[in-house]
This record gives C-alpha cells, structure tokens and sequence, in this order.
C-alpha cells in the first residue's frame, strides 16, 4: 500500500498522535473511523461501505 501523502508528513501525523497520547496519559489508541485511520496511516479501502456475505 502506498503512501497517499510523503514519509515526512507520515512521521509529522505519528510524532502529534504520539506526543497527544502521551499528554493525555493513553497508553493505546483504537481508531473506527475511516477519516482517522486515513488521516493517521493512509490507509484508504471500501471496506467499510460494502459488505460481504
């Protein structure tokens, strides 16, 4: 799977969610949201709209 945004901006995106989580005392962070699992990894699927049988 490829990137939809540079390494760079990838590590930025980790680095934020990272030093939040660490601000706030979260030890783990579970994401359900296609918007935040695209906007964290770039992770992009239809999986959530079609559904198999």
């Amino acid at each position: 799977m490829g990137l939809h945004f540079s390494k760079e901006e990838f590590s930025n995106r980790k680095e934020k969610t990272l030093n939040s989580m660490k601000n706030e005392g979260v030890d783990a962070l579970i994401m359900f949201r296609q918007e935040s699992m695209y906007w964290l990894t770039g992770y992009d699927t239809f999986g959530y709209v079609f559904f198999k049988h």
